[in-house]
């Protein structure tokens, strides 16, 4: 009995060490790139990510509907790969659980859109990949085809935290029944806010008193902003005489018997106010588009005396910050973030798109991806003209009896020139900031706090935010 018992734990015991053996020698799956998935996209079968998504218009169908179509036709050229679409109903609400997600070191999403998650915020920007690494590795970037301008501008300390797949600019439109300001305004392609200003002063009047519709406080301080926050050095400096100026000088140019419109929000677009109300206003503006209008002169607008775009005073054009981008996560893995690339690429083509207008582009904005904006911008000078001559019932000053190609080509090549300028993002500030600037500048709008109250309550309420921050 005992031999049979040392039998059989030597048998045991050489079938142990055989399985160890054999488990010590099988080989590994290789650690693989993204440049390894890139050279074979074959190897991508088998890869899930998931898109954490707010629609950026809520409760608009071409938004929700069509980026999940946009989804859809993805995967059926990638057989194999899947993706998950979790939307959000409210960006609070995207950037609390994405954020839980984030901190955790692994989050279930792969990409995230920039109304999900608070992307300039240094306790999220550690969560995030670089974009930019991913455009050096992926052999069908070629940078002359976009325009990095917009990147760069979006970049910070050389880091590319989410993609914008379009931009927005702003443009002030010239009141052409104030007379003399068409022929001061000609003067400028690109205008500072304090060019505007001196403008405004010279040539506002008892019939024309206000800077623009949905001007407010908010416009003097964002094109000064760096003055009175600095997020890295954790800084603010709202309690000065200069600030409580700034205030003062755009309350007394503002309209304010108009709500408030925060200058995060990307204001108003461009439409057609009565005559009668036009008369109030030195000037208009507009976002991309409707920037097309400013070039079409309108024979019954008051606003037909030039346009000139906006920038800060240093000459950066100002992206507007309501421009859709996508962000990467650091945890995602190789193969995953070449499917995040790949759905990226798929999304600027405009083939793919096939008519699905994924962020209502008519009022959002350009294509960063050249060839994409090319031809955005021969269907918007066809829209905007359709547009103005029946929905509107206006006539244009344009040589209607040239093809919309001739209007195209003009006016594509106005825009397309933007790509050799400097950018700056304009939006430069954390969630929670933004919030208590117009929180205050609100109270201030409405009366209910004067200048320097509100510079002492920004002061205050801001400095804690950056102490938390650190």
């Amino acid at each position: 009995m005992r031999k049979i018992y040392s039998y059989m734990l030597f048998f045991v015991t050489f079938a142990g060490i055989m399985l160890i053996a054999s488990c010590g020698t099988s080989e590994r799956p290789p650690t693989r790139s993204v440049a390894d998935y890139f050279a074979d996209r074959s190897l991508l079968y088998g890869t899930s990510i998931t898109i954490a998504h707010v629609p950026r218009t809520f409760g608009h169908w071409r938004d929700y509907f069509g980026m999940e179509l946009l989804v859809q036709r993805f995967m059926l050229e990638n057989p194999g790969v899947s993706i998950e679409l979790r939307v959000f109903d409210s960006a609070e609400r995207a950037m609390e659980l994405v954020g839980i997600s984030l901190m955790s070191g692994n989050s279930e999403f792969a990409l995230i859109n920039n109304l999900a998650l608070d992307w300039q915020n240094p306790t999220t920007t550690r969560f995030l990949a670089d974009w930019f690494e991913i455009m050096n590795t992926a052999p069908d970037f070629n940078p002359d085809d976009w325009f990095m301008n917009v990147f760069d501008g979006m970049a910070k300390d050389g880091r590319l935290h989410v993609f914008a797949t379009d931009f927005r600019y702003e443009v002030v439109i010239a009141n052409s029944s104030v007379p003399g300001l068409a022929e001061a305004f000609a003067r400028y392609d690109f205008m500072t806010h304090s060019d505007l200003q001196r403008l405004h002063k010279q040539f506002s009047s008892e019939r024309h008193p206000y800077m623009f519709f949905a001007y407010n406080v908010h416009w003097g301080i964002m094109y000064n902003l760096e003055n009175y926050v600095n997020i890295p050095q954790g800084m603010a400096n709202f309690q000065n005489s200069d600030f409580e100026q700034v205030l003062m000088q755009a309350q007394g140019i503002a309209n304010n018997a108009t709500s408030f419109v925060p200058f995060f929000s990307g204001g108003m677009p461009f439409f057609v106010l009565p005559a009668i109300q036009n008369g109030l206003y030195v000037f208009d503006r507009a976002s991309v588009p409707p920037t097309l209008q400013p070039f079409f002169q309108f024979e019954y607008d008051y606003f037909r005396g030039g346009h000139a775009f906006m920038i800060d005073h240093s000459g950066y054009l100002l992206i507007n910050n309501f421009a859709p981008a996508f962000a990467l996560t650091n945890s995602a893995t190789p193969a995953q973030k070449a499917t995040a690339w790949d759905f990226m690429m798929f999304i600027q083509n405009p083939d793919n798109i096939g008519g699905i207008d994924i962020y209502s582009r008519w009022m959002h904005g350009q294509p960063v991806y050249k060839p994409f904006f090319r031809r955005q911008m021969q269907q918007s000078v066809y829209y905007q003209l359709s547009n103005i001559r029946e929905n509107l019932g206006m006539r244009v000053k344009m040589d209607m009896s040239l093809p919309i190609a001739h209007h195209a080509e003009i006016i594509g090549d106005t825009l397309y020139a933007m790509g050799n300028m400097p950018m700056r993002h304009i939006q430069t500030l954390t969630r929670p900031i933004e919030n208590i600037i117009q929180d205050v500048l609100n109270q201030f709008h409405d009366g209910l706090i004067d200048a320097r109250q509100a510079a002492e309550y920004l002061q205050n309420r801001i400095t804690i935010v950056l102490m938390e921050m650190d």
